[in-house]
């Protein structure tokens, strides 16, 4: 088996390489962020709590930057990726984190559970 002459560690693969990430102002996100800027990549934090996604990307230091947005409006994703494209230039990493969740009954005695009510999917 043939040997590559370049072997790349994943620090030097990161270094200087701009990451979005979305949801990154707290949980998996946050910690997502933290370990890109480790390996030496500059960081944009997206979030829909912009004070948060703020304060951690303060606290990261000059290579984070914050950037409001909820995913879920397409204007606002665009403008935040503009906007982290414009401070930390070409982005090649993209980490999607933002979402949120919440405790549902999926299956119940009657099958499957409509996710906006508590009937029985089919049901009327």
């Amino acid at each position: 088996m043939a040997e590559t002459s370049q072997s790349t560690s994943p620090s030097k693969s990161l270094r200087d390489v701009g990451a979005l990430i979305t949801g990154g102002a707290s949980g998996l996100g946050e910690a997502t962020a933290r370990a890109l800027l480790e390996r030496g990549a500059r960081v944009a934090i997206v979030d829909r709590d912009g004070e948060r996604a703020k304060a951690v990307a303060e606290a990261l230091g000059d290579r984070a930057r914050a950037y409001v947005a909820d995913v879920t409006d397409d204007g606002e994703v665009r403008r935040a990726v503009e906007g982290a494209r414009n401070d930390l230039g070409d982005l090649r990493v993209a980490v999607l984190c933002a979402g949120i969740g919440w405790a549902q009954r999926t299956v119940g005695r009657q099958g499957p559970t409509c996710r906006r009510s508590r009937r029985s999917c089919g049901s009327t």
